[in-house]
């Protein structure tokens, strides 16, 4: 469902027009959304580490997680960066009647990455084999 959220979440920013009345309450609830999101991603992804984990190796095991975790979203937020800076999308253009811009350029191409991640989910099988020492969080 998190997934899911995401990409709804990308669709409404993408369909942000500029001149859209209340704009900046639709910004700041879809990135308190977000936020919201990314918050429960974090929890998912530390219980789904920690079941993987050897119970020696649970240190190991959050480093790497996490380095990669933070790899991810840096070279997310620099290749946005460095496409704004360079001026490569044009500032504004049209679609469907609509008044877009660079930003919604951006906005439409993560989701359009977000929703062929999201099709590993299910192409790719995930199983967690049992064993003695299998993490259990206690409710």
């Amino acid at each position: 469902m998190i997934h899911c959220l995401f990409v709804v979440l990308l669709a409404a920013l993408f369909c942000i027009q500029p001149d859209s009345k209340y704009l900046l309450v639709r910004f700041g609830i879809l990135f308190y959304l977000n936020g919201v999101a990314c918050a429960f991603l974090m929890c998912l992804t530390s219980t789904e580490m920690l079941a993987l984990a050897k119970p020696t190796n649970k240190l190991m095991a959050a480093a790497v997680v996490s380095t990669f975790q933070n790899i991810g979203t840096m070279i997310g937020r620099t290749g946005s960066s460095i496409i704004l800076g360079l001026g490569v999308l044009t500032d504004r253009w049209n679609l469907w009647g609509g008044n877009f811009t660079k930003y919604n350029a951006l906005f439409g191409v993560c989701l359009f990455l977000v929703i062929f991640s999201l099709l590993f989910l299910f192409l790719s099988p995930a199983f967690v084999p049992r064993h003695k020492d299998y993490y259990e969080p206690s409710n």
